[in-house]
């Protein structure tokens, strides 16, 4: 008796093992200089929104946390001095989160950089057929995320309690 072989379950199997191991690294990059890869995440945030969005009401609902999570997280920057929390003077009972020179300083090193590296190695074309495949897969019921607010404050706190 001969097994059939499904040659495209296997192909999709091994795609799927490569793109589990990849998201691995990316991960393990992200706990580089101290920081956990949602401090990281909340680095380029800060760095990128208007001061308008920078509150920690608009912070929290961007990473899809709680406003204690993303009060735990700030806390955690400004006692590094990536941070500051500073009271406007408009309105003494808002906040605005901004980024110190070392925190600016600090994304010049974001674990991303070395992610940006390798994909100039990679063809153009190739680079958008992945990055239309990851978006793809990323819409999926398997990628809560996305897909369900309450999903993704779920992962977001998982992501923060890890060492």
């Amino acid at each position: 008796m001969t097994v059939q072989i499904d040659h495209d379950l296997s192909r999709r199997r091994a795609l799927a093992e490569v793109l589990f191991h990849f998201s691995q690294v990316i991960n393990a990059l992200g706990y580089s200089n101290g920081l956990k890869p949602a401090q990281w995440a909340a680095l380029r945030y800060l760095a990128k929104v208007n001061p308008s969005a920078r509150s920690l009401t608009e912070f929290a609902n961007a990473n899809a946390i709680t406003k204690g999570a993303a009060s735990q997280m700030i806390s955690a920057l400004a006692l590094r001095g990536l941070v500051t929390v500073d009271t406007l003077p408009e309105d003494l009972r808002r906040k605005r989160i901004n980024l110190t020179d070392s925190g600016r300083a600090l994304l010049a090193q974001d674990p991303l950089n070395q992610i940006a590296d390798l994909l100039d190695r990679v063809d153009p074309a190739n680079q958008i057929a992945t990055a239309e495949l990851i978006e793809t897969l990323m819409r999926t019921p398997l990628a809560p995320s996305l897909n369900n607010p309450k999903a993704r404050q779920r992962l977001a706190k998982a992501r923060q309690s890890r060492p």
